[in-house]
C-alpha cells in the first residue's frame, strides 16, 4: 500500500503537469443566488468542506456558479450537459477572473453549446496552457474525484485523500502546475516515507 501510495502522490502532480483529457467533474447544488456581484461573492465564507454557488436564470444551456474551497479561494465553473450527460468546466479563479470576464466566458461556452460543440473541447495548445496555469489544489481534486474515487475502494480513496490533504497540498497545493519542480515531488515521496515508516 506505501508504495502504491508514493506512485499516486506523484501521479496527482504529474498527471496534471502534463495535459491530459479528464472527465468533468459533477457538483452539488448548495445555493442560489439570482446574479453574482462582487459583494455577493466576497460575503460566500469559507466552509469544512468546499461547495458551489450558481447563479439563477443562465440561459437554460447549464449554470454558472462559483466554487469556494476551506481555504477561501473561488474558481468559476459552468455545469452544463453534453451528448445526454451532466459535466463541469472550471473557467477561472476570482478575483483574477471578474464577475463581467466569467459572464463573458459563461456566454461564450454556451455559444458552443449552441453550435454543438463541447465547450471543454478547445484546441491543443490552448488547452495545454490553461493545464499547466492551473493550481495544483484544483488539478489534484479532479484526479481524486474524477479518477480515484470512481475506480477505487472507499478505503483506499480514503487514503489517497489523505496523502492529498497532509502531503500534496501544504506543499505544492497553491503552486501552478508548471512551476513544480522535480525537487518538490521528492520532498513529498520522502515525507510520506518518513511519515509511514515512523
Amino acid at each position: 500500500m506505501l508504495s502504491v501510495l508514493c506512485i499516486h502522490a506523484v501521479s496527482l502532480v504529474f498527471t496534471h503537469c502534463n495535459p491530459v483529457n479528464a472527465s468533468p467533474v459533477l457538483a452539488r447544488i448548495d445555493q442560489l443566488i439570482m446574479k453574482f456581484t462582487d459583494k455577493q461573492i466576497s460575503s460566500l465564507k469559507p466552509r469544512d468542506k468546499r461547495y458551489n454557488v450558481w447563479e439563477e436564470n443562465s440561459y437554460g444551456f447549464g449554470n454558472l456558479g462559483i466554487r469556494i474551497f476551506p481555504t477561501g479561494r473561488r474558481s468559476w465553473i459552468f455545469m452544463y450537459r453534453y451528448n445526454n450527460k451532466s459535466r463541469m468546466l472550471t473557467l477561472g479563479q476570482y478575483p483574477e477572473m471578474t464577475v463581467a470576464k466569467a459572464h463573458a466566458a459563461y456566454g461564450d461556452a454556451v455559444r458552443r453549446l449552441e453550435q454543438g460543440y463541447d465547450p471543454a473541447t478547445v484546441p491543443l495548445n490552448q488547452r495545454i496552457e490553461k493545464i499547466k496555469s492551473q493550481v495544483i489544489e484544483d488539478l489534484s481534486e479532479q484526479y481524486l474525484e474524477e479518477v480515484i474515487k470512481p475506480n477505487r475502494a472507499a478505503r483506499t480513496y480514503s487514503e489517497y485523500s489523505r496523502v492529498h490533504e497532509h502531503d500534496i497540498l501544504p506543499a505544492i497545493g497553491k503552486m501552478m502546475a508548471k512551476t513544480v519542480k522535480k525537487k518538490e515531488i521528492k520532498a513529498i515521496l520522502k515525507k510520506v516515507l518518513d511519515s509511514d515508516y515512523s
